[in-house]
């Protein structure tokens, strides 16, 4: 698959030039929950769940909706049919192919930047699994789609879910390979899907399909539940860079418990135990043993089916009760004191619908405003960011520091504009006060190098059956997408170039920064044969070719020398060979040396080539803290310089074509050339 299909707009770094001055508004894009065959949850503006008429929909397990900012029902889906707020059906002649019994079988997301909402959907058993996209615009009832239940990854299990990126404005999508050991992960940006799919992570092998991902609604934690093998559950959690998209400082749970659901900042997460209990544990402790102790039993009865939770707003978890018409409430999750967390067994109560297994599927940002935030864009062709803070409180006062080691820059404004300078992971701290309050937050970002253009190199020629020739991309990317001539792609950092052509490689780093080069492998001639000039005790080529290196031998033995020069010490035959790159050897020219020389004029020993020349010329055998002088036809000088070394480059290419006097000085001697610059 190529990355160009979904890169529909060009990527430009655009700067904010105004400051947010008022509070950040909570945001309500899962303010309505269509629970399978339950009936419909309403979250009353982002504050208690009450239950709503029916939409119409059937579903037996995982739904996905969203709403605009206001709370206000905009899509929804049972992962085979796209519905408008109103109840419309959108998809007209084509499935969103996801399973019907898929516990988190649809996500509908939408970059805040964009007018594009991404309906991701997976798992369908009539089909290969995989992960199928659909993209559209909506406008009251009509839709405009772009891609069709497209399918984007090979393989993926029923198991999906999407944190924003720790930019504040991207969103991470995060699904797993199914009966394997990887996790994947896209990235949505303002200009679409980076298709550069991340691989991260080979913590364990499952056997059968798992199902579940979950993330705190801060994006610090991820959870993990799968079929390790048939009838047996498997828990993981997971610490999360939202950076850059990698989980890490895993924990294995071993326990037979369903369903993970993290309070928004990540400091308890439920479960179900299979015989109805729920149990609350902590991350505070970040070990197995202290993990496991930390259980807490918030109902402690066997007499009810809970199913999957989902932690909503103001950490409110919501237990469907299997083939019950309610569902099961449990208010202050993230309540420190247990006698706080209070379980209401008809919480939300529907007149007819009953329960199912599975459970609303959202993005858990959705969920989380906190006091004190900020947001960056990133110009990845300079490291070059835009800051600016947000918060909750009315500040009117603001402080940067950016620090790494003993580097710390401080600012006090609201925005910012930062270069770095250097790569490494940099603390980016914003403290913002209104008089009477102060907070802060810190984020750990992490630069990477820049890659310049032509990263892939020069050209390369080829003689003879030099083929395939490998071409290496740059190490540590986080994908590699090349493009042969003959349009196979692969997804390794090199190739073997196996025909001539045009390679292409398009290559994101950890952060995405997408950079794109081209490869031209063309067939050529042997080198050219070299002429040999003598001037004293020095051969020289008089017609070198650029990038063939030059072979000197001494009675058909190999020096070890190369280059266009070489000085002979005795007297003996000596000749001479191109050799292009892959070994591409062309003929000898060869020259007998009778006689040394004892001293050689300045004149005659410095050797200068090429002449007439293009770009560069070369010297040799300069003494050292000589003078040399470039004049062009006015006298005028137009470079000098001290030599440093014997041999030496003067750049001709910024001088108009022409001829010039090269002149070299030292305290007894003076040597002066013509120079034709063509």
């Amino acid at each position: 698959m190529g990355l160009v299909s979904l890169n529909r707009y060009v990527f430009s770094f655009v700067y904010l030039v105004f400051i947010y001055s008022t509070p950040v508004s909570a945001q309500l894009e899962a303010n309505v929950w269509p629970m399978a065959d339950s009936g419909v949850i309403n979250w009353q503006g982002g504050k208690y769940p009450k239950p709503s008429k029916t939409l119409g929909m059937i579903a037996t397990e995982g739904t996905g909706a969203i709403c605009d900012s206001l709370g206000n029902l905009l899509l929804f889906s049972n992962g085979q049919d796209l519905f408008s707020g109103t109840g419309k059906k959108l998809n007209i002649g084509f499935k969103l192919r996801a399973n019907p019994s898929t516990t988190q079988g649809v996500l509908i997301l939408k970059h805040p930047e964009s007018s594009i909402y991404h309906v991701f959907t997976n798992c369908d058993y009539s089909d290969t699994m995989g992960l199928y996209l659909t993209t559209l615009t909506i406008f009251n009832d009509s839709a405009v789609f772009f891609d069709k239940a497209i399918r984007i990854l090979n393989t993926a299990s029923e198991g999906i879910n999407a944190i924003n990126h720790q930019n504040g404005r991207d969103i991470w999508v995060v699904t797993h390979s199914g009966k394997g050991d990887t996790f994947f992960s896209l990235l949505i940006t303002k200009t679409g899907i980076k298709e550069c799919q991340r691989k991260f992570i080979k913590s364990f092998k499952l056997l059968t399909p798992p199902s579940n991902i979950w993330f705190s609604s801060n994006g610090q934690y991820c959870g993990f539940e799968g079929d390790y093998a048939p009838a047996q559950i498997t828990q993981w959690i997971f610490k999360f860079n939202s950076q850059t998209s990698v989980l890490f400082s895993n924990i294995n749970l071993n326990t037979a418990n369903w369903g993970l659901a993290f309070t928004h900042e990540g400091e308890y997460f439920y479960s179900f135990v299979l015989d109805g209990r729920i149990i609350r544990r902590s991350t505070r402790n970040w070990n197995q043993i202290a993990i496991n102790n930390s259980t807490q039993y918030i109902y402690n009865k066997t007499d009810k089916q809970n199913r999957v939770p989902r932690i909503g707003y103001n950490n409110i978890a919501v237990f469907p009760q299997y083939n019950k018409n309610y569902f099961g409430v449990v208010t202050n999750c993230a309540d420190d004191n247990i006698a706080n967390v209070k379980y209401i067994d008809t919480g939300i109560k529907f007149t007819k619908a009953k329960c199912t297994i599975g459970n609303f599927n959202t993005n858990q940002s959705y969920f989380y405003t906190p006091a004190i935030n900020y947001k960056y864009k990133q110009d990845c062709n300079t490291n070059e960011f835009l800051f600016w803070g947000v918060d909750t409180f009315a500040a009117n006062a603001y402080r940067w520091e950016i620090k790494k080691g003993n580097s710390i820059s401080k600012y006090n404004t609201k925005s910012l504009n930062h270069q770095f300078t250097d790569t490494g992971i940099w603390q980016v701290k914003y403290v913002a006060t209104n008089g009477s309050r102060t907070d802060s937050v810190s984020k750990d970002i992490e630069i990477f190098p820049i890659l310049k253009s032509g990263f892939l190199g020069k050209d390369i020629g080829y003689c003879g059956n030099a083929l395939p020739l490998a071409i290496q991309g740059p190490l540590g990317m986080n994908c590699y997408t090349w493009q042969k001539p003959h349009g196979i792609e692969t997804y390794v950092d090199h190739i073997a170039a196996d025909t001539a052509g045009m390679y292409i490689l398009e290559t994101c780093n950890p952060v995405f920064c997408t950079y794109v080069d081209t490869l031209l492998v063309y067939e050529k001639a042997e080198p050219d044969a070299p002429q040999i000039s003598r001037i004293g005790d020095s051969l020289y080529v008089t017609n070198p070719e650029p990038g063939v290196a030059y072979h000197w031998f001494k009675a058909n033995v190999f020096t070890n020398s190369v280059g266009p020069a070489y000085k002979v010490t005795d007297t003996a035959w000596y000749k001479v060979r191109g050799v292009a790159p892959i070994n591409c050897i062309g003929p000898f020219d060869s020259i007998n040396v009778k006689t040394l020389q004892n001293r050689v004029s300045l004149q005659h020993s410095i050797v200068f080539y090429p002449n007439p020349a293009m770009d560069d010329v070369f010297l040799q055998h300069v003494p050292l803290e000589a003078k040399i002088l470039l004049r062009d036809v006015t006298g005028r000088l137009v470079y000098e310089t001290v030599a440093k070394q014997s041999e030496m480059q003067i750049a001709l290419t910024q001088l108009p074509a022409g001829n010039y006097q090269l002149t070299i000085e030292t305290t007894d001697q003076r040597a002066v050339y013509n120079v034709v610059k063509l």
